[in-house]
């Protein structure tokens, strides 16, 4: 997200219905799925092997330079789905500001719609 931040007005974050989770073909990361470490679980027992204390942390800074990358890319887990997300799935939107909602409503987009500035660095 940090960097798109340029990007906030023109950007979203969908929110997907944990029931997604229940789906056999979904895969959950503990860390960034492209990491050298990530390690990969069936969901939802995966979900434990999560630590969503790193994962929902405001901040991920460390003076450790070993820990900081560990912790960021911990931050980066990932809930994997395969081919695509069906659109029941959809069950809102975050956006950095007042500008983004328009534009996203203006897409016809008809769910719930959140203002966040925190998630987009806004």
């Amino acid at each position: 997200m940090f960097k798109r931040k340029n990007q906030k007005d023109d950007i979203c974050v969908l929110q997907i219905n944990k029931e997604i989770l229940n789906n056999s073909e979904v895969v959950l990361s503990d860390r960034n799925a492209a990491a050298d470490y990530a390690s990969f679980y069936k969901s939802p027992q995966g979900l434990h092997r999560i630590d969503f204390d790193l994962v929902f942390a405001k901040y991920w800074t460390d003076l450790n330079p070993f820990e900081y990358w560990r912790k960021k890319s911990i931050k980066c887990a990932e809930v994997l789905v395969p081919h695509r997300v069906k659109s029941c799935y959809i069950i809102g939107a975050y956006v950095a500001n007042e500008t983004a909602k328009v534009n996203l409503e203006n897409t016809g987009f008809d769910e719930s719609i959140t203002i966040n500035e925190d998630m987009f660095f806004a």
